[in-house]
């Protein structure tokens, strides 16, 4: 869960330092970065379902 959430800590952070326009490498930027932060979210709710399974 750790680094899931170190995972999301860090693209959040690189998501607030970029100055983002109307571009398309910056609209695909987006999107890839919306991924990253929904596949981290998805693996901190998959480790905390199976660490409730385990204990």
């Amino acid at each position: 869960m750790e680094r899931a959430d170190e995972g999301h800590q860090g693209l959040r952070q690189l998501e607030e330092s970029i100055d983002w326009t109307d571009d398309n490498l910056a609209v695909y930027g987006r999107i890839a970065l919306e991924y990253g932060l929904r596949l981290h979210t998805m693996h901190r709710e998959w480790a905390e379902w199976a660490s409730g399974r385990i204990t």
